[in-house]
């Protein structure tokens, strides 16, 4: 059986946090483990991990870095280092997942590859009420959800659709998985990608680039992106360019990664 690391990156969001550890606590299937990639927060969501850990029936861990800014390439490789599983799935801390996103993944894993999935769209209203009510159980055909194709299982669907290969299309970190010795190959998440955008295309272009194969991974592992207002986009310019010098170098491995020595 392999052995998956769950990866739920956050920042100061204890309220969308806890319905993310309550939809991993409804798993069919549960991870190895599960590492909360924590980009700075505060004491809440310190105090909020704490709750959990005491009742929680796979290891959760809590990995926390200085609040520089938005780093959530560094907070994501942190995560990396203390994951003891084969393979690694990323999701972010606004996610809810499906009950059986776990045993999807688990039962389509293939070598040589890394799977980028789809997501449900939950509209603002809808996300105030799951929170407000503390419910992490999504109702797909709620009014105002626009993409409920995303929240449909259909098996083997992702088989018969090709679907983008372009490392700058379709990429959403939010419901991602690679096998962990790959992610060592291309030395992780390039941390010179601070603010909001483009590391996750960074990521898909050096995976192509090392000849691992990408999967679009959809109809099988559902999960819902809780509402929230866009974030600060002033760094995108600067990182579309590091993107660039990375498609047109070809390059594997970040610059400055897992292992920067």
């Amino acid at each position: 059986m392999i052995k998956i690391s769950l990866i739920i990156s956050t920042y100061n969001r204890p309220d969308t946090l806890e319905l993310v550890l309550k939809s991993v606590l409804s798993q069919a299937v549960l991870p190895k483990e599960v590492i909360v990639a924590d980009d700075g927060s505060g004491k809440e969501t310190l105090d909020l991990i704490k709750g959990f850990q005491a009742g929680f029936p796979i290891p959760l861990i809590h990995s926390w870095i200085e609040d520089e800014g938005f780093r959530l390439a560094k907070s994501r490789n942190e995560g990396i280092k203390k994951a003891s599983g084969d393979f690694i799935i990323f999701i972010d801390g606004d996610i809810l997942l499906h009950k059986d996103f776990i045993k999807g993944y688990q039962k389509h894993i293939q070598p040589d590859s890394y799977m980028m999935g789809s997501r449900v769209l939950l509209p603002e209203d809808y996300t105030k009420d799951l929170i407000s009510s503390k419910q992490h159980l999504v109702r797909l055909w709620t009014k105002g959800i626009k993409n409920r194709l995303n929240g449909m299982k259909l098996p083997g669907f992702y088989k018969l659709v090709k679907g983008s290969q372009s490392p700058t299309r379709s990429v959403k970190g939010a419901n991602m998985g690679f096998w962990k010795k790959d992610l060592i190959t291309v030395n992780g998440f390039d941390e010179r990608f601070t603010g909001w955008g483009r590391e996750d295309s960074d990521m898909a272009a050096r995976m192509m680039h090392a000849g691992i194969k990408r999967i679009n991974f959809k109809g099988v592992s559902i999960c819902y992106h809780l509402f929230h207002p866009e974030a600060d986009r002033s760094q995108l310019l600067e990182n579309d360019n590091v993107l660039k010098e990375v498609i047109n170098t070809k390059a594997i491995k970040a610059q400055k990664g897992l292992n920067n020595d």
